[in-house]
């Protein structure tokens, strides 16, 4: 090659081909007030007074898990015994297509307790990966009703 025919060196603050094509994991999570009765909890993940109960699923590794919010900021996983929520998934044809289930009553204080005939708020966080979507970077939803009939 000749003079000024060589690329230019990569910049550090340049993010190499790699990471630039990384894709993050999806995820999705169904979010309960612990308590149906009481206020409703502020949206995004509940807040100090009024906590939540979030059932999340994530696409690597291919795993549900139940957390408790406080707030956006007070986010913690449930213990391993206290786990009870399992999820079942296909990805066909660029779509997911996900069930999650649950006991409808537990003896964790820290979980939503299922009634029949009882009104009761879901609210919906969904993270896109390839969208580069990741903590609060994401879609949401406020709350809806869910009612169990008998």
């Amino acid at each position: 090659p000749g003079m000024g025919q060589d690329a230019p060196p990569v910049q550090p603050e340049e993010k190499s081909e790699e990471e630039e094509t990384e894709i993050l994991p999806d995820a999705i999570a169904v979010q309960f007030p612990v308590d149906p009765n009481a206020r409703k909890p502020y949206f995004l993940n509940g807040d100090a007074e009024h906590p939540v109960n979030l059932w999340q699923w994530i696409s690597r590794p291919m795993e549900a898990l139940e957390l408790n919010a406080r707030g956006m900021d007070k986010l913690l996983a449930q213990t391993k015994e206290n786990q009870n929520v399992t999820a079942k998934v296909v990805y066909r044809y660029g779509s997911y297509h996900l069930v999650m289930k649950r006991k409808l009553t537990t003896s964790d204080v820290n979980d939503i307790q299922f009634n029949m005939g009882q009104n009761i708020p879901v609210a919906f966080n969904i993270w896109d990966g390839s969208a580069k979507e990741t903590d609060s970077q994401k879609a949401i939803s406020s709350w809806f009703d869910l009612f169990l009939e008998k």
